[in-house]
């Protein structure tokens, strides 16, 4: 009898790590390409903690869709099952963190329109310096998402990749390539939108201001237009973004909003 139960609790034991594995190898990607989880100032071991506790708290999920599956034998069929997940971690990561790069972009467009583009800043939750109006996007975006529990969603979208895709199959594709094309058309489309709609206030009255200069300089040429402009346009950019701020509050969290929903989109269609 205990022959018997040996070998049962080695596959059990065998199957448990294998699935535990998969899914932290799904996470790892989530959890370095999202930037309210640290960014660049988080290092490597923290953030590989952090996933190893995402793994803990998804462990019911992955393991209740994983379990019933046959353990591959092959080492090269186990390679595969493991780029599978960092590809299919790497999406979700990279549709999570796609408002918060139209963010940046908007702010960098903001900062160039302001003449201020050479100025940058170091966001810790970024990978890089970024323009001051970038900074202050994304920042204000993470208390955004944060408050509106975007965390919570995210874990919710986590839990259902591993019930859509679990961690030991592989997922089938509803798609044909000219869809995911004018999908990846449509999400790259959807990133300069919102980040042209957050600078658009900024566009209309840096517009108006050269359209004034113009005048200015058509009548009076002796007048240096080009060095008034500059504090000119600084300072109302400034304005601009402080009046409009609410309708970008507003901007953001739809943003998130569709941002969910595209993560959920892609998971059913690349679900069974």
């Amino acid at each position: 009898m205990e022959a018997a139960i040996v070998p049962y609790l080695s596959h059990q034991a065998s199957q448990v790590l294998l699935v535990g594995l998969l899914s932290l190898i799904r996470l790892l990607p989530v959890v370095f390409l999202v930037p309210f989880m640290g960014g660049r100032l988080v290092i490597g071991p923290v953030k590989a903690g952090l996933a190893l506790v995402l793994a803990l708290v998804l462990a019911p999920m992955a393991w209740s869709s994983g379990q019933a599956v046959i353990l591959p034998q092959s080492s090269i069929w186990l390679v595969l099952l493991a780029l599978k997940e960092v590809l299919v971690g790497l999406v979700i990561g990279f549709l999570t963190a796609l408002v918060f790069y139209a963010v940046q972009m908007g702010g960098a467009l903001i900062d160039t329109l302001r003449g201020q583009a050479m100025a940058t800043a170091l966001v810790p939750s970024m990978s890089e310096r970024v323009s001051p109006t970038s900074a202050l996007g994304v920042q204000l975006l993470i208390v955004v998402y944060l408050a509106m529990d975007g965390h919570h969603l995210l874990l919710r979208g986590l839990a259902e990749s591993f019930r859509v895709v679990p961690v030991t199959s592989w997922p089938s594709i509803a798609l044909d390539l000219e869809g995911l094309v004018g999908t990846v058309a449509h999400l790259t489309g959807e990133m300069f939108a919102i980040a042209l709609a957050l600078s658009l206030p900024v566009i209309a009255a840096t517009l108006l201001v050269d359209m004034a200069l113009g005048v200015v300089n058509r009548f009076a040429p002796q007048i240096h237009v080009f060095f008034l402009g500059m504090p000119a346009k600084a300072l109302l950019g400034v304005a601009m973004v402080l009046l409009a701020l609410v309708a970008m509050l507003d901007l953001m969290t739809s943003s998130l909003t569709r941002n969910q929903d595209w993560i959920w989109w892609w998971l059913h269609q690349v679900g069974p």
